[in-house]
């Protein structure tokens, strides 16, 4: 049985932009998505051995992200928090992860400064 994870690596206003959306101009323009990650993984041995291979490597994680995110093209934030997810805990040394994506511009005809925004949970 494998321990509870209480240790959290925050990574949070991580930004890009990709082509996200269900509208034909969406399609057309990038816009800016927002994510916030929390990633639950065992830092334990990392501090002890004061090395970056024994833990979650943030800014490889964060590259990989922005490398993902930009360069796909998604109809709803759903599916891309969904296909994020699963990559990430997959390629990376990640237990759990939970994950926000805000897309500024969704509500910007509606209403100037809304956001919306998604955020779930998975692990592995």
């Amino acid at each position: 049985m494998q321990n509870q994870v209480n240790d959290i690596i925050h990574i949070q206003n991580l930004e890009t932009i990709t082509k996200i959306g269900i509208y034909p101009h969406e399609k057309t323009i990038n816009q800016p998505v927002i994510m916030d990650f929390k990633i639950y993984t065992n830092v334990k041995f990392a501090a002890i051995t004061d090395c970056i291979n024994n833990t979650c490597d943030y800014a490889s994680l964060s590259k990989f992200i922005i490398n993902y995110v930009s360069s796909n093209q998604f109809n709803l934030l759903e599916t891309l928090a969904e296909n994020l997810c699963n990559i990430l805990l997959k390629e990376f040394n990640i237990q759990q992860l939970d994950l926000r994506i805000s897309k500024p511009l969704a509500l910007q005809e509606i209403s100037k400064g809304a956001l919306v925004s998604i955020e779930i949970s998975r692990k592995n």
